[in-house]
Parts: structure tokens; C-alpha cells; sequence
């Protein structure tokens, strides 16, 4: 009779019985399978420790032209987030500036550029990144 292999797959002899024929097949599909089952677990243990702390779970970016010195809506993609996702901002120019934003969803956040020493708002670009690090919480590694 056959027997597993060091890797946990059956390997045939010319003593095994093949009848019926789906029984001496299946020894060698279950003990196959067996293994494939093991493998996928611990690539998807793998995965999980690699993936699951180093890479964000959603993120979007752009860059937003103001055309007036007013607060600007900006819109994430579609379905994007699931939570209201961590919002950084960056003046596009150069100088005393600096981006802000406040009122963060998961479809948007108002955002604005003010110069930093009268605290007004003015016309410019600002640069962003929204990030959501797990399916459940914005902030996370």
C-alpha cells in the first residue's frame, strides 16, 4: 500500500487496491487538498502580518485650486472610506501659509489656505492626503 509523503501527499504503490477506482483516486486528492488547505492558511496568515500593519487599508489624494479665498468642499472617491479617514494637508505655495481643513466625512472635508500670521483665508493650492489604516478605524498601523 502507499503512504504520505514527507510533504503530507499520498504516493501510490503497485499494492494499492483500485477498486473502486474513485476511492484509490480520492487518497491521492484528499491528502493533496490537505495540504493546499495548509498552504493558503499560512500565506494568508502571512499576508495578514505583512499587508494588514504596513499598508493602509483605504487612501486618496489630490491637489484643489481654489478659485476664491472661501472654504473649498473637497469629494473623495466614491465608496472609498468607511470611516471618516485621517486628513493631512499642505499648502501648494510657497511662504507664510498654511492648508487646513475641518469637517471630515467618509465623502469629503473642507479645506482652505490662510497665511499663518492674520489667520486669513486666501486664494491658492493646497495639496492632500486622506488615509484610513483598517476597515473599522481611520488611525492604526
Amino acid at each position: 500500500m502507499g503512504a504520505l509523503d514527507a510533504n503530507g501527499i499520498y504516493s501510490y504503490t503497485e499494492t494499492d487496491l483500485a477498486s473502486p477506482f474513485s476511492d484509490l483516486l480520492n487518497l491521492l486528492a484528499g491528502s493533496t487538498s490537505d495540504q493546499v488547505g495548509a498552504l493558503q492558511s499560512d500565506v494568508e496568515g502571512l499576508l495578514a502580518q505583512l499587508l494588514g500593519r504596513v499598508l493602509p487599508y483605504r487612501v486618496a489624494a489630490g491637489k484643489v485650486t481654489m478659485g476664491s479665498a472661501a472654504w473649498t468642499p473637497v469629494t473623495f472617491p466614491a465608496g472609498r472610506f468607511t470611516q471618516p479617514p485621517v486628513v493631512l494637508v499642505s499648502p501648494g505655495s510657497q511662504g507664510a501659509y498654511a492648508a487646513v481643513k475641518y469637517a471630515v466625512t467618509t465623502t469629503g472635508f473642507n479645506g482652505g489656505v490662510i497665511v499663518t500670521n492674520t489667520g486669513v483665508l486666501i486664494a491658492s493650492v493646497f495639496d492632500w492626503v486622506a488615509i484610513q489604516m483598517t476597515s473599522t478605524t481611520a488611525p492604526g498601523r
